[in-house]
């Protein structure tokens, strides 16, 4: 089916899509197709892709303590958002550990595979693997695991959305 699975959610002006499954707060978001904030955590001010898993206790700031603007950093450049709530944007199928804590204005890539310390962390790239070093998703692995997960919720990985996935890598790599 194409419903949503509601587990001790508290859900206020948001919109979410197809098959998530949402527990938690959530508060002025968007949750797109097949995304996971499933355990306790606040999502707020906030866009997610699909296929996205929010580990349990992920929580996104969407606010400063200054009350200031929140500025956004997305492939080494700043954005002005102009707004004193804004939490993180999350690309597809990007996957966060338990009890990642993303601060105000937060950036990840598609696929990105979010552990370790986000302290002063406000960007990861694409198909980063972990907040420290180096290391990337290794592309192969990556479609793998993505089409076992998607298996998870009865969908199959079209080769459109293969090639796709492959290409953008190959680009930004």
């Amino acid at each position: 089916g194409s419903f949503c699975s509601l587990d001790n959610v508290n859900i206020r002006e948001s919109t979410v899509g197809r098959v998530c499954r949402l527990g938690g707060e959530i508060e002025s978001s968007l949750v797109n197709d097949f995304s996971n904030k499933h355990h306790d955590g606040f999502l707020g001010h906030s866009i997610l892709g699909s296929w996205v898993n929010l580990g349990a206790m992920t929580t996104t700031s969407d606010l400063k303590n200054n009350y200031g603007n929140i500025r956004l950093n997305y492939l080494n450049e700043v954005y002005e958002t102009g707004l004193i709530k804004f939490g993180s944007l999350i690309g597809d199928y990007v996957k966060t550990s338990i009890g990642t804590m993303l601060n105000t204005g937060t950036c990840f890539g598609t696929g990105a595979m979010v552990f370790g310390s986000m302290d002063g962390i406000k960007y990861l790239p694409p198909f980063k693997w972990g907040c420290i070093g180096d290391d990337f998703y290794e592309l192969d692995r990556f479609i793998r695991d993505a089409k076992k997960i998607m298996t998870r919720r009865k969908q199959i990985m079209n080769t459109d959305t293969e090639e796709n996935l492959r290409d953008f890598y190959k680009r930004i790599s």
